[in-house]
């Protein structure tokens, strides 16, 4: 691929990053890192859950999806399973993923992954309004990590110290990384009332609590943290989407409509968008042609991992280099 190719497509996506974008991560971020993937979770939870519900229909219904190949997520999907075997998958995946999170942060200093996450949440925070707003739906606590090595403040919508209750302050967009765990976060529980609350770092389950998660598979509207949550943290989502002029997805599966949508509705307006991560779905490609005529996906080439891969509304290229990856995206658009 001739020098011009690799410039024109460099710089559509310098353009397209000009301004600070909306940035959306999923656990194409967080794998690298140790985070466990679903089919790890899957695993996990057929071992930790098998012995309790060996007679249930709906499990046994999962374990036979799971045996067939079938992702997590689409297994527990349409299921007819008990409150109390909901209840208990979002204990366990709070378990297996706190567990390894846990570890992340005992070798945080040397963690390169972290490093690039956190250099280029740095890169976007650096501007003239020094303000970031990020959405995930990973329950990890990898992003709070990264601004921490670079000394940058982030709001995650909660105030306190040990014991944090949600806050319904206005959004700051000036001197924050504004944080939205849409699906719950490790540090998140609920009490008997239903009332969430953020205790940080936390290697059980604190007595009279639960985690507050969506476990996969469940219905992404079911209201598992608190309406009030909820419905602040949905609103603000809203906004912040709309109000962007662009945007950045890095390891998301486009599978969550609550999120995507506003998006998607943005991207019919001529707003750009870039997606990166190690694999992108078809089906991922074939939305966001749908929807967007200014997009760039990048991923590793499908034959010859030691490229990467580059779809345009107009182009299809591969070009030497792991431009897929955190760091080397960075390299483009710095």
């Amino acid at each position: 691929m001739c020098s011009e190719d690799r410039n024109k497509i460099f710089n559509l996506i310098q353009k397209y990053l000009t301004d600070v974008p909306v940035i959306l991560m999923g656990t194409g971020v967080t794998i690298p890192m140790g985070i466990p993937g679903m089919w790890e979770l899957a695993e996990y939870l057929k071992q930790s859950l098998g012995e309790k519900y060996s007679d249930n229909i709906g499990w046994k219904n999962v374990v036979s999806d799971l045996d067939s190949k079938i992702d997590l997520e689409s297994s527990l999907t349409s299921k007819d399973l008990s409150k109390e075997l909901v209840r208990d998958i979002s204990v366990e995946t709070w378990k297996f993923i706190n567990t390894t999170d846990l570890q992340l942060l005992a070798k945080l200093k040397n963690c390169t992954y972290i490093s690039s996450l956190a250099d280029l949440i740095k890169y976007f925070y650096s501007t003239s309004k020094k303000n970031v707003n990020i959405i995930t739906t990973n329950y990890d606590r990898a992003i709070e990590y990264a601004c921490d090595r670079v000394n940058i403040p982030i709001d995650k919508r909660f105030t306190g110290t040990y014991m944090k209750t949600f806050s319904t302050s206005p959004i700051k967009h000036k001197g924050i990384v504004n944080l939205f765990k849409i699906h719950g976060c490790l540090d998140l529980f609920s009490d008997s009332d239903s009332l969430v609350y953020s205790i940080p770092l936390q290697h059980d389950t604190p007595d009279g609590f639960v985690p507050a998660i969506v476990a996969p598979g469940t219905s992404k509207y079911e209201i598992v943290l608190n309406e009030s949550y909820n419905r602040n943290v949905l609103g603000n989502l809203d906004s912040i989407i709309n109000s962007a002029s662009c945007y950045l997805c890095y390891g998301y599966g486009f599978n969550d409509s609550h999120i995507q949508q506003p998006m998607l509705e943005q991207l019919r307006t001529g707003k750009p968008i870039v997606i990166a991560s190690l694999a992108v779905l078809d089906a991922t490609i074939e939305l966001i042609k749908k929807y967007s005529s200014n997009f760039t996906i990048i991923q590793r080439d499908a034959n010859d991992h030691t490229k990467t891969h580059f779809t345009t509304v107009d182009n299809k290229i591969s070009l030497d280099g792991d431009f897929w990856s955190i760091g080397g995206l960075l390299s483009i658009i710095k």
